[in-house]
């Protein structure tokens, strides 16, 4: 290849591949990027919370319906923890001003919920929805300081 060939393929390579290097820069996620800046491991850990609230209250009904009234309690405690980790996520995605007040109570209802699962340690949805209230309410507790 000679000179005057080699310098036209760079000219034209070249752009492209710093358009590429950017682009993958770009959407490369990073831990304050993921899902919501500073509050973005608090989101995560509170939408696990609802998720895994969702299954384990659905697993109470479901025993409830086969006559388990033990599972009441439990039921009612997800429910709160699921509407308080709601509004939590929507308080952090926003960056709300009210985001950690909101937490506060939220940990009170998260460690509610954790202790009333616990009591039904052969169910595994149960279990499942308590560790992610402990992961929540330790994420709470480093939001709060």
């Amino acid at each position: 290849m000679n000179r005057k060939k080699f310098i036209q393929t760079a000219a034209v390579v070249a752009p492209i591949l710093y358009s590429a290097k950017i682009a993958a820069q770009e959407t490369k996620p990073t831990s304050s990027t993921k899902t919501g800046g500073k509050y973005g491991a608090l989101i995560d850990s509170a939408s696990d919370c609802i998720k895994k609230g969702e299954l384990c209250i659905s697993h109470c009904v479901d025993m409830m319906a086969g006559g388990d009234k033990t599972m009441g309690p439990c039921s009612k405690t997800v429910r709160d923890m699921l509407a308080m980790c709601e509004t939590l996520v929507k308080l952090a995605t926003s960056n709300s001003e009210f985001t950690k007040k909101h937490a506060t109570l939220c940990l009170d209802v998260c460690k509610k919920c954790e202790d009333e699962c616990r009591k039904h340690p052969k169910h595994k949805v149960c279990m499942n929805c308590a560790e992610s209230c402990k992961e929540c309410m330790e994420e709470i507790k480093k939001i709060l300081g």
